[in-house]
């Protein structure tokens, strides 16, 4: 009885350790994602606002 409640409370500590790790995994590669996006669009704007401006200055 004793060995069994033991194996179960362990089994479901492993469950939900493994579930947060997944979790916590899946939210670091999502913000990565979303950081890489924000980073290329910021870069694009940056780039845009660069050219426009040495265009306009040039015309």
């Amino acid at each position: 009885m004793y060995s069994t409640i033991v194996i179960i409370i362990v089994l479901t500590t492993l469950l939900t350790f493994i579930g947060i790790t997944g979790w916590i995994h899946t939210l670091v590669t999502w913000g990565l994602m979303v950081a890489i996006i924000l980073g290329y669009s910021l870069l694009v704007s940056l780039l845009v606002m660069l050219v426009t401006h040495l265009l306009t200055n040039r015309a």
